[in-house]
C-alpha cells in the first residue's frame, strides 16, 4: 500500500525459503536461535500445520499485487477513508517497547503498561507536576490519558513512571516531544510496475518434488485427529 515495491519483493522471497522441499507453507516459522533437541531451526517451520492454507492465498495475493503494482484486494472503502480522506488519529500511543518521541499537536498521549502503574508527569520542565493512576483496561493492559490537547508545538512532555504492585519508580525519565502534524497520506498506491508473474515466481515454477510431509515435524502430529 505504501508504494515500497522492493520491500513486498523480499518479503515474498523470504515465504518462499521458509517453503519446504515440496513449497508447502507452514502455519508457524521459528524466528528464535536455534534448539535442536526440540527440532526448532531458525526459519524453518515449527511442526505446525503445513500446508495452511491462508499462507498460500496470502502469498499468491503478494505476487498479484507485485504483478500489477498495486494491492489488487484493497477494500475501497477502507482506501477512502484512511487514505483518500486522510483521517487523523485521535491519540498518539507510548509502550514500553514502542517508546514514541513525537506526539502531533492536538493528540492525546495516551500511556499503555503492561502492569499496574501511575505516572508523574509535567508540560513545563516539571515547574508544576500532575500524578495519573492508570485504569485496568484488560488483564494485562493499565492505559491512561494525558490531558495535553493545549500544549503548543516544542512542548516537551515529560513523565516518570511509579509500578504500584512492587512499590518502586522505574529510576528514569521519558520525553514525548508534541510536533506539527505531518501529511499521513500514503503515496504510490496506484503505481504500476510492468513485472510479470513469471518473473516473480520463477524460483516456484516446475517445483512439484518434496517431501510428502505435511509437517516438518512428524512426530508432532501423532494422534492429530483422534
Amino acid at each position: 500500500a505504501a508504494g515500497n515495491f522492493d520491500e513486498a519483493a523480499r518479503l515474498a522471497s523470504v515465504m518462499r525459503a521458509q517453503a519446504n522441499g515440496g513449497a508447502l507453507l507452514p502455519e508457524q516459522v521459528w524466528n528464535a536461535p536455534d534448539i535442536p533437541e526440540l527440532e526448532l531451526f531458525n526459519g524453518e517451520a515449527t511442526g505446525s500445520a503445513m500446508p495452511l492454507v491462508w499462507a498460500h492465498s496470502e502469498y499468491v495475493k503478494l505476487l498479484r499485487s507485485l504483478h500489477e503494482g498495486r494491492v489488487f484486494d484493497c477494500p475501497p472503502q477502507t482506501l477512502a477513508r484512511y487514505v483518500a480522506q486522510t483521517n487523523r488519529p485521535r491519540v498518539a500511543v507510548w509502550r514500553h517497547d514502542a517508546r514514541i518521541t513525537e506526539c502531533a499537536v492536538g493528540r492525546v498521549l495516551r500511556l499503555d503498561f503492561e502492569k499496574a502503574a501511575s505516572v508523574h508527569w509535567s508540560i513545563d520542565e516539571w515547574r508544576t507536576t500532575n500524578d495519573l493512576l492508570a485504569a485496568q483496561v484488560r488483564p494485562g493492559l493499565w492505559s491512561m490519558e494525558l490531558a495535553i490537547s493545549g500544549a503548543s508545538v516544542g512542548t516537551i512532555v515529560r513523565f516518570t513512571v511509579f509500578w504500584v504492585e512492587e512499590m518502586r519508580w522505574q529510576g528514569e525519565d521519558f520525553s514525548v516531544t508534541i510536533t506539527a502534524p505531518t501529511s499521513e497520506a500514503l503515496e504510490g498506491v496506484t503505481t504500476t510496475v510492468r513485472r510479470s508473474v513469471t518473473a516473480v515466481v520463477d524460483q516456484l515454477i516446475g517445483d512439484l518434488d518434496g517431501s510428502v510431509d505435511l509437517s516438518k515435524n512428524p512426530k508432532h502430529m501423532r494422534g492429530y485427529g483422534k
